[in-house]
């Protein structure tokens, strides 16, 4: 099983509380009454719940059907069944096609775009979003430096990688992450013409933070996880 399918690992992604930055973001007027957010890589539903119990329409995007499913009986006391089916969808962050353009006031990418297994899927997964958002719209961006440290390996590049690396936290440490620090997301956003709305923030905590109880062997050995947390804007239109 992998380790995303794992009970346990999703209980635990769905029992964190939401973004502090989203809630400030809410809680500071920054997200109009029937707004339309996407929360790409929703794992258990902590944002996506948070978001649906507001006058605001929220669609969730994840790889896994497991999170989906989470996430899905989490939303249909509020929306119903059929419409929490409608919002929470199986999906892809690098292929939003069934997303129009400019379909949504604020993106969440919170920890996803780092799965890109390599930079051109990294590359592409930017792109969708800044085609889904709408001129003026914002999207909130948590994502992994390669300056982590993983408590018992080291990360490696991956040949012919630009920003892919092995060895991050997980069970299987041969699975490539994409990874980048300040300056390079904040560059790579800019290519698909997003601007931060505030200087991108580097955060670096234990690894103590990251996965499920099958990591508690891990934990204990330290290391460190170092974090970009940005905000981002598209321009509005002329």
């Amino acid at each position: 099983m992998a380790r995303w399918d794992d009970p346990d690992t999703v209980a635990f992604f769905a029992s964190r509380p939401p973004d502090h930055r989203l809630v400030a973001l809410v809680e500071a007027g920054g997200l109009p009454c029937g707004a339309r957010v996407l929360d790409l890589g929703c794992a258990g539903g902590r944002n996506t719940v948070y978001l649906t119990g507001l006058d605001v329409e929220v669609v969730a995007v994840d790889a896994e059907p497991a999170m989906v499913a989470a996430t899905r009986a989490r939303v249909a006391p509020f929306v119903g069944p059929e419409e929490a089916a409608r919002r929470v969808r199986v999906g892809r962050f690098d292929a939003l096609d069934e997303l129009e353009d400019e379909g949504f006031e604020l993106v969440l990418a919170l920890g996803v775009l780092q799965n890109a297994t390599g930079d051109a899927e990294f590359t592409r997964g930017v792109r969708e979003l800044a085609r889904v958002l709408r001129p003026g719209g914002t999207a909130l961006v948590a994502h992994f430096s390669p300056a982590s440290r993983p408590p018992d390996r080291a990360l490696a590049r991956v040949a012919g990688a630009a920003h892919a690396y092995r060895g991050f936290f997980g069970e299987d440490p041969e699975l490539p992450m994409v990874l980048h620090d300040a300056g390079e997301l904040d560059a790579a956003f800019a290519a698909a013409g997003l601007t931060p709305v505030v200087p991108s923030d580097t955060v670096i905590a234990p690894a103590s933070g990251e996965g499920s109880h099958r990591d508690a062997r891990r934990r204990a050995a330290g290391g460190t996880r170092v974090t970009i947390n940005a905000h981002y804007r598209k321009p509005p239109a002329r």
